[in-house]
């Protein structure tokens, strides 16, 4: 079943179907459902308006956090 097929069904007709019949009917169109994957493909991340390492700034956040721990300040 091509897209354009189940735009003309009547919804009756589609109402009437098993689940099974309807998968069977579907699962051809899934991929042309699912948009691409559009997550991050790096490992960087914004501060402010520049990208760095997410790596890199998570290792300066923690040798704050500790130079802070060690002056007795907590956050």
């Amino acid at each position: 079943m091509t897209i354009e097929q189940l735009l003309d069904t009547p919804p009756a007709t589609l109402a009437a179907l098993t689940d099974e019949q309807l998968t069977q009917l579907l699962t051809p169109l899934f991929p042309a459902a699912r948009a691409a994957y559009i997550g991050p493909r790096t490992s960087t991340i914004m501060v402010g308006d520049r990208k760095v390492q997410k790596r890199q700034f998570m290792q300066k956040q923690h040798m704050v956090e500790t130079l802070l721990k060690s002056k007795g300040i907590n956050l």
